[in-house]
């Protein structure tokens, strides 16, 4: 036996009842319009008055933080928050390459990245971070400024 059908309230077209999004206090579990008509509704909606859904927005996100946080590292990284805090944890809140403990810095410890593939590496401080980026990963421009750190440490 096949999905069950269902006439939409908008587009009166016949679909597929999976195609409605769910809404528990309807004796079918379902809303009256699809879900592609949900979406031209709010989307006139929130072209309408975007401010109150701005508002909303920010609203949401100051009460779910690492809902916000777990999705920009799915984003940016492709990591959820969990993988990110079990790095954390390996590197006991540290950055590896100066080992400062994430109590004494004013940022998060950042996602380190291979720029050409983009595999994750491990956690920076920022300015350790901020520095790996702007040298690039060039190694022999590492050597030069610790050679030349070197040659004025006295100065």
């Amino acid at each position: 036996m096949g999905e069950k059908i269902k006439i939409c309230s908008k587009c009166k077209q016949n679909k597929f009842i999976s195609d409605f999004g769910v809404q528990n206090d309807r004796k079918s579990g379902r809303r009256s319009a699809c879900k592609d008509c949900d979406a031209i509704t709010q989307k006139k909606r929130r072209k309408e008055n975007p401010d109150k859904y701005i508002k909303a927005t920010r609203r949401w996100q100051l009460q779910n933080p690492d809902k916000v946080r777990n999705a920009k590292l799915i984003r940016t990284f492709g990591i959820t928050l969990e993988q990110y805090n079990e790095m954390f944890n390996e590197q006991n809140g540290c950055c590896v390459i100066c080992g400062k403990h994430q109590s004494e810095l004013k940022l998060s410890l950042a996602v380190d990245h291979n720029h050409d593939g983009g595999n994750i590496r491990q956690l920076l401080c920022n300015h350790c971070n901020l520095i790996l980026g702007l040298v690039q990963d060039n190694i022999s421009l590492l050597e030069e400024f610790i050679k030349y750190v070197k040659k004025h440490k006295d100065i």
